[in-house]
């Protein structure tokens, strides 16, 4: 698989004769092993998926590049992710509906070492109020905090306010740092609300809100370090650096902090 690194045209021959389409930035493509040179320049030939539809054609070679995974795909389990590999890895069909907004289901998941399809068959039963209101018509609707509680519940796990665990007594007041992260996810799985962009799934200081689960955080200097999150969008750990995070996380930290613990999965049935 590639991933296209420029605003770029596929076209239906290495001729450039007639443009199918316009592929925009991080769109994956898989090519099919076709190359050739015209006037000089290295064409690929790719087959480009949205939903179920498959589209061949030709790109410029240095428009794409290997897509390359330091952390593995599907950290949660899944078997049923949409056919399209452009849209977000989160997208599942479940109710017969594909499902837009399961960050904080995925997130659970995720804490508990469990596959998403066999947590949704937990929850529905043990809690049948919140599921249908946040499944009602069977669309998957954005969940907050207290929803998220009731879906830790699935498993015996609880959260606490994170806001709380990041106060300082002296200033009477949040004081947010890498190392008193650090020493928080050290003893806790966090799940954050934060801001991504809404095509990329990446961080950033505006944008749609979002469920991560920040496990990791490496301080490096003076206000500044990196953090590896569980990100639901590609549904896989993620590297940023630190002051990314605070960005997206905006004026004040909300989520909750779930204790580490060694748990089985739930069964189904």
């Amino acid at each position: 698989m590639k991933w296209v690194n420029n605003y770029a045209s596929l076209y239906s021959d290495p001729g450039r004769a007639t443009r199918l389409c316009y592929l925009t930035i991080g769109t994956l493509v898989d090519p099919t092993g076709g190359t050739t040179t015209v006037n000089g320049i290295l064409y690929l030939e790719v087959d480009y998926v949205t939903s179920s539809v498959h589209t061949k054609g030709w790109i410029y070679s240095g428009f794409v590049e290997d897509l390359v995974n330091e952390f593995p795909p599907f950290a949660v389990p899944t078997s049923s992710q949409t056919p399209n590999p452009n849209d977000a890895a989160q997208d599942i069909v479940f109710l017969g509906k594909v499902q837009y907004n399961l960050c904080g289901e995925f997130c659970v998941a995720f804490i508990a070492g469990d596959s998403i399809e066999n947590f949704l068959a937990q929850w529905q039963p043990k809690s049948p109020s919140f599921f249908n209101r946040i499944f009602q018509g069977g669309v998957s609707r954005p969940t907050g905090s207290q929803d998220v509680q009731n879906m830790l519940a699935v498993y015996g796990m609880t959260g606490q306010d994170i806001a709380g665990l990041l106060t300082d007594p002296i200033k009477n007041g949040v004081l947010l740092t890498p190392g008193r992260m650090a020493a928080v996810s050290a003893n806790y799985h966090i799940m954050l609300g934060v801001q991504i962009d809404r095509l990329a799934g990446t961080l950033r200081g505006s944008g749609v809100g979002h469920w991560v689960c920040l496990e990791k955080v490496i301080p490096d200097g003076v206000g500044r370090g990196w953090v590896e999150f569980y990100n639901p969008f590609p549904n896989q750990i993620q590297r940023e650096p630190w002051s990314t995070l605070v960005a997206s996380i905006g004026t004040q930290p909300y989520g909750l902090a779930v204790k580490r613990q060694t748990l089985a999965p739930a069964a189904t049935g």
